[in-house]
């Protein structure tokens, strides 16, 4: 498997590479809700095979929302875990403030968040159309991955960036992304983080 790391990891650098891993994860997916739809269980998956036969959704979106929430709802959670546990140990000094003071887990949270995001790229997307930003020109059909790890450490969002630092004030970060592309299990991922 891997298909999560290697979507997110920004190894992939072109469309080709992109959909080839896409297509390895929706053949699987495709297998796996057709043995859920013959001996469905008591899971989501199973659930949503049964609205696709009740015709509330498509083979389509059957897929997508499994590779979604494969993707989003497990792979970031789980590297976000880790990221936290590991930004802590590396930082003792900060670990020992938040077990002298539980309060400062939702603080805790969101720095590392900030700090060392499970995302480091958004979603890739492709230029549609020839573009020039900030002087780069960005030719039509050109990968463009917007580096949310990097605008999380931008000074202009947080003092002192490459600090970690549970008393910071809240800061601006993108570790969900923003917008309309805003993660839509955010709150469910904080909770996860801060149990």
């Amino acid at each position: 498997m891997g298909w999560g790391r290697r979507i997110a990891d920004g190894s992939l650098t072109s469309a080709a590479a992109f959909d080839e891993v896409s297509d390895e994860m929706a053949e699987y997916l495709v297998g796996h809700v057709a043995r859920l739809r013959a001996n469905p269980g008591p899971d989501l998956f199973s659930a949503l095979a049964q609205a696709r036969d009740a015709g509330q959704l498509s083979d389509y979106e059957l897929i997508s929302l499994a590779f979604q929430l494969y993707f989003a709802g497990h792979e970031t959670s789980a590297c976000m875990i880790s990221n936290g546990l590991l930004t802590l140990l590396r930082h003792p000094a900060q670990l020992a403030a938040l077990l002298a003071d539980p309060g400062l887990i939702e603080a805790a949270v969101d720095e590392a968040l900030r700090y060392e995001g499970a995302v480091k790229t958004a979603t890739w997307r492709f230029a549609r159309e020839p573009a020039d930003i900030g002087g780069q020109a960005i030719p039509a059909g050109a990968a463009v991955l917007l580096v949310l790890a990097s605008a999380s450490r931008d000074p202009v969002c947080a003092r002192d960036p490459d600090a970690f630092d549970l008393h910071r004030e809240r800061t601006r970060h993108l570790a969900f992304s923003a917008g309309p592309h805003y993660c839509m299990g955010a709150a469910l991922a904080r909770m996860e983080l801060e149990g």
